[in-house]
């Protein structure tokens, strides 16, 4: 009796997914197939590169939270989940199941909403410089709101969702090295009154609100500047393989011109990590 109990409860919680929202980040690795071809037998990259999946995965389990987290404490409690990440080959997907967020008795919904969205968009803020520093590898992608429902069966998901698609045409529309956000999800965010909306997002010089690749960078921590030296040389690195490819010196420029903003508002401790555009010329 308690058996068929928990399951019709389960079934219940399932469709009340189907018609559930989610935040979603559709990311693509520019050049992947290269770092495949070139460092499949590269064991040392192979595990460097598992071993930060394994770290977002237990950050999207709300473990290794870091001490900036807002209600740190109570997402430590949450039983369930409402975040997940996929690799897809060249492809990552980071979620956030908005319907799946379990509200507690110390918060209202809006702040337990928040609290997971903060460690939600942290994760993608960590994973991306980290990730290009030791591939020197930029990504570009779409980051929305909307309907969404995933269902892992059998160590197999099932995925269907509006939000995934319009994340995935903000990708599409988007050739620039940057994550587009979706004007929905801008709205969202400041219906929920979420303080760090500034922090993690920026306005581009054509008015395209995107998410802040460098959000991670607590600027004066050590570790930031041994990954800074990381990118640097990583970029560096790809910059000189690209010779032939235009378009991929076209996208690494917009990346650079950014990377070097970043540089030149952290202050003068950070100048030795820009990087001299004149390497495009130097190199072409």
């Amino acid at each position: 009796m308690l058996k068929a109990k928990r399951k019709a409860m389960e079934m219940e919680d399932d469709r009340k997914s189907m018609t559930g929202e989610a935040i979603v980040l559709f990311l693509d690795v520019l050049g992947y197939k290269g770092l495949v071809k070139n460092g499949i037998y590269d064991s040392k990259l192979v595990q460097e590169l598992k071993d930060l999946w394994v770290g977002i995965i237990r950050l999207s389990k709300y473990e290794n939270l870091p001490e900036g987290a807002p209600h740190r404490d109570y997402i430590h409690k949450v039983v369930r989940s409402a975040m997940s990440v996929r690799f897809i080959s060249d492809t990552f997907l980071f979620s956030l199941r908005l319907s799946d967020i379990t509200p507690d008795s110390d918060f209202n919904d809006s702040e337990s909403i928040a609290a997971h969205i903060w460690v939600y968009l942290y994760s993608i803020a960590m994973f991306c410089p980290t990730f290009i520093g030791k591939t020197g590898l930029i990504m570009r992608g779409g980051i929305a709101k909307g309907p969404h429902y995933e269902k892992d069966i059998d160590n197999n998901i099932f995925l269907f969702s509006k939000a995934y698609i319009d994340a995935y045409e903000l990708h599409e529309r988007n050739q620039q090295p940057r994550i587009v956000a979706d004007d929905k999800l801008i709205a969202y965010l400041r219906e929920i009154q979420f303080n760090y909306l500034d922090a993690f997002f920026y306005k581009e010089h054509d008015n395209t609100i995107c998410f802040d690749w460098y959000f991670f960078f607590e600027f004066g921590d050590p570790r930031s500047k041994k990954l800074l030296r990381d990118i640097k040389s990583g970029l560096i690195t790809n910059i000189r393989a690209s010779v032939a490819d235009d378009s991929a010196r076209t996208k690494l420029k917009c990346f650079v011109e950014y990377h070097n903003r970043k540089m030149s508002e952290a202050g003068e401790d950070y100048k030795e990590f820009t990087i001299d555009t004149g390497i495009f010329e130097k190199e072409s």
